[in-house]
């Protein structure tokens, strides 16, 4: 029989819970026919050989194999990806020469909201949140989908949020009073003020 091929994603699975399994047991027995295994730092004890033995045993059982993915699956997703939102953000502000906190203010953004943008490059933020920045930077529509895409958001027909934004976008009206006015009269989620 053809054995089925599983991710590395969920042989981690598969691993962290023969680990979990493995530490709820009381520590005055033995772990493995090897005996007791010392904790780490973390409070979690290494793979043992026979943990690797009974993962190698349970994926042979179930005909699972680990694959790596294609090396050209890689490089299209290198070539491909975006810059981080972090990275698109930040040369945003810095090309227009305006001040962060000005900017954060404008987007209804607090100071520990922006420090996880600044510090993570993997931070994800909600799309309002992006949207948000984009009318605090006064951006137009097709900078407004670069910031999005940076993100791993877009601008859609099906949406009515959407279709608001992309007006006023396609309008250059920043105006927050008057986007925040159409996107309550359609209960939208509201985004914060532009820069004056």
């Amino acid at each position: 029989m053809e054995k089925r091929r599983i991710s590395n994603c969920r042989v981690r699975t598969l691993v962290v819970g023969f680990r979990r399994m493995e530490t709820s047991r009381p520590d005055d027995g033995p772990l493995s026919p090897l005996g007791p295994e010392p904790v780490s730092a973390a409070g979690r004890r290494p793979l043992v050989p026979a943990l690797r033995d009974a993962l190698r045993e349970y994926m042979e059982q179930h005909r699972l194999c680990a694959q790596e993915p294609p090396a050209a699956l890689i490089s299209k997703l290198d070539a491909e990806r975006p810059p981080a939102f972090r990275d698109t953000l930040l040369a945003m502000i810095r090309a227009r020469g305006l001040i962060d906190s000005h900017v954060c203010a404008a987007a209804g953004v607090d100071r520990r909201h922006y420090s996880k943008i600044r510090n993570n490059p993997e931070y994800h933020p909600t799309k309002v949140t992006v949207v948000s920045f984009a009318f605090a930077l006064r951006l137009g529509i097709h900078e407004t989908v670069k910031l999005l895409r940076s993100a791993g958001y877009a601008l859609t027909d099906a949406s009515d949020f959407d279709l608001i934004c992309s007006y006023f976008l396609e309008m250059r009206e920043w105006d927050s009073a008057v986007v925040n006015d159409a996107l309550f009269a359609y209960g939208q989620p509201l985004v914060c003020g532009a820069l004056l």
